[in-house]
């Protein structure tokens, strides 16, 4: 196969070797969340849930990356959690546990209206069984304050990419 441009492949869709993942937003729109809208997966702002998957060939490590930027209207200190999720390829309100247990991974994030926007970003990674369906959602679990949590779905700021890496020998 010959090399080719990252940038090139459509957002969403795994790089060829299959071991490499990305999806990115769709849209420079802002969404809001509060504690009216149930724990859902973030999306592209397309309504497009942000996730991506893999039916590893070997027993290994699936080496996570998520990134998003976050505010709020809301003139007061507010703290609230955002994650990635394992699932089993259905809902992502499901939770599958990785060969260690884990299945859920979170940020904690303070915002304030003075504030610009801030970042939040996951590094993880899950140990998964060979020829398993695993997916891997960007989550928000809800807000139990009541005040507004915004985040940005434009590709160069709200994205998720993944990494598998064998564990062991061949």
């Amino acid at each position: 196969m010959s090399p080719q441009n990252l940038a090139d492949i459509p957002t969403g869709m795994p790089i060829p070797t299959g071991d490499c993942q990305v999806r990115q937003g769709s849209s420079n729109v802002s969404v809001t969340l509060n504690n009216t809208f149930s724990a859902r997966p973030l999306q592209d702002g397309l309504g497009n849930d942000m996730f991506i998957e893999i039916t590893p060939y070997y027993r290994g490590w699936w080496i996570i990356h998520a990134e998003t930027i976050w505010n709020t209207p809301d003139a007061v200190w507010t703290y609230f959690h955002w994650g990635v999720r394992l699932t089993d390829g259905g809902a992502a309100d499901t939770a599958k546990a990785d060969l260690n247990g884990v299945s859920d991974i979170r940020a904690h994030v303070p915002v304030h209206s003075a504030l610009i926007w801030q970042e939040s970003c996951i590094s993880t990674v899950f140990k998964l069984e060979m020829n398993t369906v695993y997916r891997c959602v960007m989550w928000w679990p809800n807000s139990s304050f009541g005040y507004n949590n915004v985040f940005f779905a434009g590709k160069d700021y709200h994205h998720i990419q993944g990494e598998f890496v064998e564990d062991g020998t061949l």
